[in-house]
């Protein structure tokens, strides 16, 4: 009977996953570091995203999707396609900038492995970034730091989840695209 628990136990974990490992230490601070160098160094980005907003107000979450196109210094354009089609452009002199181009020495975080991506978990510390979200959670790919998801938990406990596709980084982008946008 012994025998067969083990092996129950040991089949059960193949199907399901080794749980996440949380790492600390340098192991944590080397990969903070490795996400931050992979997207500081990004001259241009895009990617198509799907975001799911999950809402004590809502009746069931709402749905959309679009593009995000990044250029350095400090250019987004946030571009909903459906449901509803609407353009926003914003540089970094716009508060929105923030959720894109932050420090991590302004958080809490929490690092965990679970063998293919990393899973960032950030509480702000300061007031600021308190008043905008509760928390941030980002998935990254364990190759390179790149962020492919983020969930916002708000002040309030909805959430906002993205997840990102077919990202390009370092492509052409024409830089028209951020002009000429509703604001």
């Amino acid at each position: 009977m012994r025998v067969f628990a083990i092996i129950a136990a040991v089949f059960w974990t193949g199907l399901c996953g080794a749980a996440p490992r949380e790492l600390s230490g340098s192991e944590k601070d080397a990969v903070m570091e490795k996400i931050s160098v992979y997207n500081a160094s990004a001259k241009t980005l895009q990617a198509d995203f799907t975001q799911v907003k999950n809402s004590s107000m809502l009746s069931s979450p709402l749905t959309s999707r679009g593009q995000l196109s990044f250029a350095a210094p400090g250019k987004v354009r946030w571009e909903v396609l459906s449901p509803v089609q609407k353009v926003s452009v914003f540089d970094s002199s716009d508060r929105r900038f923030a959720l894109f181009n932050f420090d991590f020495s302004q958080f809490i975080s929490a690092v965990s492995d679970d063998g293919e991506k990393y899973e960032v978990r950030l509480s702000p510390t300061g007031r600021d970034m308190a008043k905008l979200f509760r928390a941030l959670i980002l998935t990254c790919l364990k190759s390179s730091g790149q962020v492919t998801g983020v969930i916002l938990v708000d002040t309030e406990g909805d959430t906002t989840q993205l997840q990102f596709s077919n990202i390009r980084r370092d492509c052409d982008i024409d830089p028209k695209i951020f002009e000429n946008a509703t604001r």
